[in-house]
């Protein structure tokens, strides 16, 4: 187990710091050898690379202004501002603090509300579950990116592409078009991977690799960089906060996360953007992006409800070893939330240490072109989805989806919004089923379900005002 941790950090760090391969492909990439290894081993590998790949992308962010995932998006101004003013091994050193605190916080966040969230859980019957659900939709309709119409048209669009194939209820097929790979769905890997992995393949073998900037720095640059985040704990507090309730609403996603610990923290507000002010919006978004994984687990382990396409990747691996989240999971799988609590917490500190100690090893991938590794990158990927399920279907999904990313970024289309919406239909139509059956329109009645279709109000009614103001 050990070696399947040390072996998903070092993975999840390499290739989160290549900018724009993100730990979405990472995950994808390891897919085919976790699934060979027993569930709690490939679960761990899994894990940390997921834990740590924001770490590896903040390298890239602060030295190229290019984020190596989504998440570090937060990162590029200040980071970026640091490195050209002859403070990139610092800026690097921090963020590496920032986001091994933020990740042991997430992690102590986690142990914290775990059971609590699941006794609140376990109260729940299918009303309160199908309500959750719609409140996810309308989350990730509301953060996940772009304006509140096209959020919710790409989770109309979600629902769609998530009802084709076997009615969960009856057994019957549906919208499956008469093309028999469709009869049983559209596979969550391969739909994950190409809306959010194909399109940045597609513009990396396009892209060409900037110059890492890299001024000599004074003696004592680590220590520097942990003094920095130490001496902010206030600062580190609220962004892993922040971070860790983003990861509890799902379909938002790691992007959202660091820029709203970036704002809460009140970084941007600081006069003048000063090298001191820079290193605190550093510490922010990188404290607040690792924090989020304590979050994100509670909904995703206990109602199958993932912040991101990360999290989705998770919960497909979990099928492949027979594990389905449930209220009572942490009851019928101890050793697996143990396992990954724990995983959690030493992945997080072993990514901090490695990339401050070994920087200059992560500092070298960032001048390898991009448009030479890309594809190769791509073809494996291809490779690890087709494996999976042994489904020639599956490639032609992937590219699909990946066609759809591309169209939907240049549209303004929030692709996490397509995704929840994707895993949430057959969850919705199960679980509305039952509730009819049970309580007939009455369970619209029950006081769990009034105050979640109130928060979907607000939240709807706070986008369109925002609309409306242009903002």
């Amino acid at each position: 187990m050990m070696a399947a941790l040390l072996a998903g950090t070092l993975w999840g760090l390499a290739l989160g710091a290549l900018p724009g391969v993100t730990g979405l492909t990472a995950l994808i990439l390891a897919l085919p050898f976790a699934t060979m290894l027993d569930p709690i081993p490939g679960l761990i590998l899994l894990i940390a690379i997921h834990a740590v790949a924001d770490t590896g992308g903040a390298i890239s962010a602060i030295t190229l202004a290019i984020p190596g995932t989504p998440s570090n998006a937060a990162t590029v101004e200040d980071g970026n501002w640091l490195a050209r003013h002859g403070q990139a091994r610092r800026a690097i050193a921090a963020s590496a603090f920032a986001s091994a605190l933020g990740g042991i916080l997430g992690f102590l966040l986690l142990v914290a509300a775990l059971p609590f969230s699941l006794w609140l859980i376990r109260q729940a019957g299918a009303p309160e579950i199908l309500t959750v659900s719609i409140l996810g939709l309308f989350s990730a309709a509301r953060f996940g990116g772009g304006r509140l119409h096209k959020g919710f048209f790409a989770v109309a669009m979600g629902i769609f592409a998530g009802l084709i194939g076997t009615r969960e209820t009856t057994g019957e097929p549906r919208l499956w078009f008469g093309i028999e790979g469709l009869y049983d769905g559209l596979a969550l890997m391969a739909v994950a991977t190409g809306l959010f992995a194909g399109p940045e393949m597609i513009r990396l073998i396009g892209a060409r690799t900037g110059t890492p900037v890299l001024a000599e720095e004074k003696p004592g640059w680590r220590s520097a960089g942990f003094s920095d985040v130490l001496s902010r704990p206030v600062l580190l507090l609220k962004a892993s906060v922040v971070g860790w309730l983003v990861g509890l609403m799902p379909g938002v996603g790691g992007s959202v996360s660091g820029f709203l610990s970036y704002a809460w923290a009140g970084v941007q507000t600081a006069e003048p953007r000063d090298a001191a002010s820079r290193r605190s919006g550093v510490i922010a978004a990188e404290a607040g992006n690792n924090a989020k994984e304590g979050g994100d687990l509670i909904p995703t382990l206990t109602l199958g409800l993932p912040g991101g396409a990360g999290m989705a990747i998770l919960l497909g691996a979990f099928a492949s070893f027979g594990l389905s989240p449930s209220p009572t999971f942490a009851v019928d799988y101890p050793e697996v939330i143990s396992a990954i609590a724990m995983t959690l917490l030493v992945a997080n500190i072993l990514g901090g240490l490695l990339v401050v100690f070994g920087s200059a090893a992560f500092l070298a991938l960032l001048r390898i072109p991009t448009n030479l590794f890309a594809p190769i990158v791509a073809v494996l990927g291809l490779a690890a989805i087709a494996t999976l399920r042994n489904e020639v279907m599956d490639i032609w999904t992937t590219a699909f989806f990946a066609a759809i990313g591309v169209a939907m970024i240049a549209k303004g289309y929030s692709r996490p919004a397509f995704l929840i919406g994707f895993i949430l239909a057959p969850v919705i139509e199960t679980y509305g089923a039952i509730s009819f059956a049970a309580y007939g329109w009455s369970f619209l009645l029950r006081p769990f379900v009034l105050g979640a279709f109130v928060l979907c109000l607000i939240l709807a009614f706070a986008g369109f005002r925002r609309r409306a103001s242009g903002t």
